[in-house]
């Protein structure tokens, strides 16, 4: 079995290993599909484009690399200004959904920011995507 050592870290980069590890092992999100603390002018699908220097916690991508759900991690927890924040990147990104992470709770919404609930799996996600599109 192996444990992972948090306690040397950051709060907020222990909030977002714990999301990945619940999104990967638990949820299923692919590991191909996962961009962990990116510049927004890096991902691929906004190459070329004047955005702003900004740097994201986790964007998940779909099958067809569209963005899909961008995740803002917060040690403090989920507040209006944190999801005010990711809603900002996500103008940029246009991802389907966002969420806010903390240490003991998870908001996740729509990409006008109405709340969806709580973590959600990556093919539930996929498909209330496709009904949005």
């Amino acid at each position: 079995m192996v444990v992972l050592a948090l306690s040397h870290l950051l709060p907020e980069e222990r909030v977002r290993r714990r999301l990945l590890k619940v999104l990967i092992e638990d949820l299923g999100y692919p590991k191909s599909r996962l961009v962990v603390e990116k510049e927004l002018a890096l991902l691929p699908h906004l190459s070329g484009q004047n955005v702003p220097k900004r740097r994201l916690d986790l964007l998940v991508y779909d099958q067809g690399l569209s963005p899909l759900i961008v995740f803002e991690c917060k040690a403090k927890g989920v507040t209006k200004a944190a999801l005010d924040q990711v809603l900002g990147y996500n103008h940029v990104i246009g991802a389907s959904f966002v969420a806010v992470v903390g240490e003991e709770e998870v908001l996740c919404c729509d990409a006008s920011g109405q709340g969806i609930g709580g973590l959600i799996k990556y093919d539930a996600l996929l498909e209330m995507a496709c009904r949005l599109r």
